[in-house]
């Protein structure tokens, strides 16, 4: 009973957390068309391009019956690519820019983040599965004999 609590309590923050990275996602993508940089930059390009993968993926993991945190893990690498990008690729000049990349990359990677911990099960972490008497890689006899003769 406290597990099948537990299980559904992770799977409601998981869909709040999803939700609130779809939605940095989406304003990281139209951000630089509503706040409209000094000029046309890498900037634009990345938030763009990290706003709307994120955007797609949480909304793919709100969708899923079954969510796997792979894919909350990969957005959070964007999330801390969106924060290097000013660095990375050299618009340090426009603090606006710098600002909204680590800012917005930032709690994209921490949410993402905190998705993915919430989907993974963290008991089973580090064991080895048992291996079920009876269940496993058995030998068929006789083939390995056959080939040996020949």
């Amino acid at each position: 009973m406290v597990d099948e609590v537990l299980e559904l309590d992770k799977g409601r923050q998981s869909h709040f957390v999803e939700i609130i990275t779809m939605l940095l996602g989406i304003w990281l993508a139209v951000s630089p068309f509503v706040l409209r940089f000094e000029r046309a930059t890498p900037a634009d390009v990345v938030d763009l391009a990290v706003g709307v993968i994120v955007a797609v993926v949480a909304y793919h993991q709100l969708r899923q019956r079954i969510r796997r945190p792979g894919w909350s893990f990969f957005c959070a690498i964007l999330g801390l690519l969106e924060m290097a990008s000013p660095w990375a690729f050299g618009y340090m000049d426009q603090p606006a820019a710098v600002w909204q990349a680590v800012l917005f990359g930032g709690l994209i990677a921490i949410f993402a983040f905190w998705s993915g911990c919430s989907l993974t099960d963290w008991r089973d972490w580090g064991r080895t599965p048992r291996r079920r008497p009876g269940h496993g890689h058995r030998r068929r006899h006789g083939h390995s004999d056959q080939l040996a003769r020949t």
